[in-house]
């Protein structure tokens, strides 16, 4: 168990150095406080959530996702062969809260307040996510927001909420993303190491951001900015920023959706070290350019994703590149529209995912060699109930390791 977790600690650290620095799931737009979805998970969250009260122009609304299931993990060489029940931190579970104001016909205030559930301070090298003989509890803050949303000059949002690359490599139209985030460690690590160590999105953050209206059908520009503690001279002084364009729409018969952005600096997410209440902004470095697509062609339910990333320290000379691909199947065979307790399931979302993927990262600069996975799963998904299982095979440092899981998720 020992050396397990020294190989996964040594992944991490490299990580670390290539950027000089830590990193910190990445990708809600109901966050946001913005006119615009950034990922499908959070255009499920916006479908199933329940408004509790309504009083003229004021609403309030409540939302949430609970994501339970299995994991069993091995490492060749190593002292690990075990499985636990807990969280699944692929879709991590939350309760939200978020509350609008209607100004007048174009403009509306918006508050946002998001608590996160189980897992994220457990910690790979402090006991480790629960499969790893860790605990799966915790409880940590993921957004908490107010914004100014105009339908005519776009929103602007100040707190705690996503930076506007957030979410750019993981742009997907299917369900697969219940089971897979590509470029990533989960679901062999939790919430927090997994965020840690994905450097190619954006995190969430104290910002401003500010996204735009819909310039073109389906397609919308972000921003945000953030003060940083310290830049890479140990100045108190500088910022981090981002900027990152997504489009989301149908072109004829297929469903698209794509985004790019550049980052410079990084955000290191609270409790992500240790379980230790922690955070830091760095200026200046590193540079991250990323960007990802999804197609799907309706008719035959065939899809494919890619994700590439390239991140560069120049005072260290250090550039770190990596790319996914995802390829399967998505086809709907339930037609009809179910009720069921304090939730509607919504019937073009009933359907079947299979996929096949692999990722690599090219660690040279850092001395190593490359790092990469590949793997496979199913989802099934009844309106805002999912089902689904997957497994991945890992190559860290030159060891081998496997993790498969099988949970559920249920959206409200």
């Amino acid at each position: 168990m020992k050396k397990y977790k020294w190989t996964i600690a040594g992944f991490v650290a490299a990580a670390m150095v290539m950027g000089g620095l830590f990193w910190a799931d990445k990708a809600n737009a109901s966050d946001l406080g913005g006119n615009c979805c950034a990922d499908l998970e959070e255009r499920i969250a916006e479908l199933e959530a329940v408004t509790v009260k309504s009083k003229g122009k004021t609403s309030v609304v409540i939302s949430g996702r609970v994501s339970q299931g299995l994991v069993w993990t091995k490492a060749d060489g190593a002292d690990v062969d075990d499985w636990s029940a807990g969280e699944m931190s692929t879709a991590p579970s939350y309760l939200g809260v978020s509350g609008a104001y209607k100004i007048n016909k174009t403009l509306t205030a918006k508050a946002n307040f998001r608590l996160g559930f189980g897992g994220y301070e457990a910690n790979l090298l402090g006991g480790g996510y629960g499969h790893l003989e860790g605990d799966t509890h915790g409880l940590y803050l993921r957004s908490a927001s107010i914004a100014l949303e105009s339908s005519v000059l776009g929103s602007l949002t100040v707190g705690k909420t996503h930076q506007a690359t957030d979410g750019i490599s993981t742009m997907d139209r299917t369900n697969s993303w219940y089971a897979s985030k590509p470029l990533s460690l989960r679901p062999l690590t939790g919430p927090g190491i997994g965020e840690l160590t994905e450097v190619f999105d954006g995190t969430r953050a104290n910002v401003v951001r500010y996204d735009s209206p819909t310039l073109m059908k389906g397609l919308w520009l972000s921003g945000s900015v953030a003060a940083a503690n310290t830049d890479l001279m140990g100045d108190s002084k500088g910022h981090v920023w981002d900027a990152a364009a997504r489009y989301w729409g149908t072109l004829g018969d297929f469903d698209v959706a794509a985004g790019v952005g550049y980052r410079q600096g990084v955000w290191i997410e609270d409790d992500s070290i240790l379980g230790v209440p922690f955070g830091i902004a760095i200026a200046d470095e590193p540079t991250v350019i990323s960007g990802s697509a999804s197609v799907k062609h309706k008719p035959s339910g065939l899809f494919v994703n890619g994700t590439y990333g390239t991140l560069d320290v120049d005072i260290a000379d250090i550039t770190l590149d990596g790319y996914a691909v995802k390829v399967g199947f998505e086809k709907g065979w339930f037609t009809g529209a179910y009720e069921g307790k304090g939730m509607n399931m919504v019937a073009d979302n009933n359907a079947t995912t299979v996929f096949v993927e692999y990722g690599e990262w090219d660690l040279t600069d850092l001395g190593m060699d490359k790092a990469d996975y590949y793997g496979g799963g199913i989802v099934q998904s009844w309106g805002p109930i999912s089902v689904y299982a997957s497994g991945r095979q890992y190559t860290l440092l030159d060891e081998e390791m496997t993790v498969f899981m099988a949970g559920s998720t249920v959206n409200f």
